[in-house]
């Protein structure tokens, strides 16, 4: 009989240190996705480059005063990745990078003149 008194007692301990310690407990912790602004402004991304994390959302936006449109790859070759319709002046275009890398992108409508890079890091 005192064996099953120390048995008992026993598993009671070692729940309460499981307890105690946070063990059987999943906590997640979501960062909130952030978003960031490149401007498109007569021949120039700015900036040129940004680095951002998984899940946050880029948003392109013309302050110039000529129609521009991103499109994914090197300048002045697409890599059907993904591309933008033409936006004008006051407008936007967005978009949310989920996975890391470095993403190469233009705007086609001045070959050779707007590149701009994407680096998401894990």
């Amino acid at each position: 009989m005192l064996w099953r008194h120390r048995r008992i007692l026993a598993a009671s301990l070692l729940a309460a240190a499981l307890l105690a310690a946070g063990c059987g407990t999943t906590t997640t912790t979501t960062k909130p996705s952030v978003t960031h602004t490149v401007t498109t402004e007569e021949y120039a991304m700015s900036p040129g480059t940004l680095v951002i994390k998984p899940g946050d959302t880029v948003t392109w936006t013309n302050v110039g005063y000529m129609d521009h449109d991103i499109t994914s790859g090197v300048d002045p070759a697409p890599d059907g990745g993904w591309a933008s319709p033409t936006f004008a002046p006051g407008e936007s275009w967005s978009r949310t990078f989920d996975t890391p890398g470095t993403y190469d992108y233009f705007c086609s409508l001045h070959p050779y003149l707007m590149p701009g890079r994407i680096i998401v890091e894990p």
